[in-house]
This record gives C-alpha cells, structure tokens and sequence, in this order.
C-alpha cells in the first residue's frame, strides 16, 4: 500500500506540473496597442467653460412697487436683493414689500452690475 499511496503522489505531482512543487507558472504575455486620435476623433474633454455672472444694468425702480420692483430684479438675474426701509417712513423693517413704494435703488439705476452684486432697495409706506 505504501506504493501506491506514493504512485499517486507521484502522478499527482505529475498532473499539477510546476505550481504543485511550489514553482511558478508563466503568465500568458499580454498585449496593449494605444493609438492617438484621428482627424476625425472628438476633441479630448478640457476644462469646463468659464461661468462668469451676466452684467446686467440696474433698472429705475424709483415709484414702484416693492413686490414688483423686488421681482423684477430677481427675474434680471439678481440674487441678493435686500430690501431696506427709507427713515422718513419711521419703520425699521420692510414687512410684506407689495404695501411698500420704492424711493432708492442702490447701486444707482443705469449702473452695470454682475448679478451676484448685492442690490438694496429702500423703500416707504
């Protein structure tokens, strides 16, 4: 029996080849081909567009609407519109806008501005 068992080592070994002996076995080769883009390949991804703010000319809001003159800033792209109460109304807080009349528009309307310029609307009841 002690034959056998070691002509079934033996055959094992045999069967395994290399790595059952604690060998390495050759990887297969490998091959890469890299080619540079054609004529008429699209263009590589770059960096994306730059995303400057629009500049936008403050419009004459003086006589309007607080609601209304608020509204029409923020449809113009601005988004820091605070609204502020004039002292001659004796208020300190600009409390639903719609009761409200513009007397000021800061900066100055006809002034060109980036939309992400703070624009303060003072106004009276």
């Amino acid at each position: 029996m002690p034959n056998r068992a070691a002509a079934l080592v033996v055959g094992l070994l045999v069967a395994l080849g290399p790595a059952a002996c604690g060998g390495s076995a050759a990887a297969p080769a490998t091959t890469v081909t890299v080619t540079a883009p054609g004529a008429g390949d699209a263009p590589l991804p770059g960096p994306p567009p730059s995303t400057a703010p629009a500049v936008v000319a403050i419009p004459d809001l003086v006589g309007r609407n607080g609601a209304i003159a608020r509204n029409t800033l923020q449809e113009l792209g601005f988004a820091e519109v605070r609204l502020a109460a004039d002292p001659r109304s004796g208020r300190s807080v600009v409390v639903l806008p719609e009761n409200w009349t513009v007397t000021k528009v800061e900066p100055a309307p006809g002034t060109a501005v980036p939309t992400t310029q703070l624009v303060v609307v003072t106004m009276t009841k």
